[in-house]
């Protein structure tokens, strides 16, 4: 584990490219959230705007409603961009990974090829994602749930939304989180047809993945990678 470490660090410190995947994915994301922000803003305006038979625009008197029916729409396009954004560092985590086999063969790094190299793979993104925010999207349902179902007592509504249940919640989580998508992480990682992961490759991975803790894989990025190299 020691030499994994010291691996990963030095390949971070001698080559910035490495840090592009990750950086370019964080620009993006940040892109796409003041492009919703602004997606907001236009369809409360719209929907607060009511046109006049006699021409031009007068304020709707039920601004509530209008505040509903931009909601409405925002939902699913809000859905729709999260699960871009995993998608997204899913991607700079296989460009990553590309990078890295280029520079242990002494090949001179290449963004571009490193993200053409993933087309092959995009099934296997895809599955990725979907199964990441299916994950997250079971243990988010089962604590709305727990926390707000009538079913359940006032005092385990109070645990449940207390702060050291959420993050003794959060914990168990992100480790069954890392058992579910490692192995499909390291596949996604190697070269196809490469055998399945082994048990003992899976428990590493778990234990690793919630040591850290990052529910948007950017500080596993390196171990997983070189572990698959």
């Amino acid at each position: 584990m020691k030499e994994l470490w010291n691996r990963t660090f030095e390949l971070f410190r001698r080559n910035i490219v490495l840090w592009v995947p990750c950086s370019i994915a964080e620009i993006l994301m940040l892109g796409l959230g003041k492009l919703e922000s602004a997606e907001i803003h236009w369809l409360v305006r719209i929907f607060a705007t009511k046109h006049s038979v006699l021409g031009g625009e007068v304020p709707s008197t039920d601004f509530a409603l209008a505040q509903h029916r931009a909601m409405m729409v925002i939902y699913p396009s809000s859905l729709l961009k999260y699960v871009l954004e995993v998608c997204i560092f899913v991607v700079a985590l296989a460009a990553t990974k590309n990078l890295v086999h280029m520079l242990l063969n002494e090949q001179t790094p290449d963004m571009i090829d490193a993200v053409r190299r993933i087309l092959p793979r995009s099934r296997e993104v895809l599955l990725l994602t979907v199964e990441y925010i299916a994950v997250l999207a079971i243990f988010g349902g089962v604590l709305i749930v727990i926390g707000s179902s009538p079913l359940t007592s006032k005092r385990i509504h109070e645990i449940v939304l207390s702060k050291p249940f959420i993050y003794v919640f959060g914990l168990v989580g992100n480790g069954c989180l890392a058992w579910l998508l490692v192995p499909g992480a390291i596949r996604l990682l190697q070269p196809q047809g490469t055998p399945m992961i082994s048990t003992e490759g899976r428990r590493l991975g778990t234990a690793l993945r919630s040591g850290l803790r990052h529910p948007q894989w950017r500080w596993n990025m390196s171990l997983v990678k070189l572990r698959a190299a």
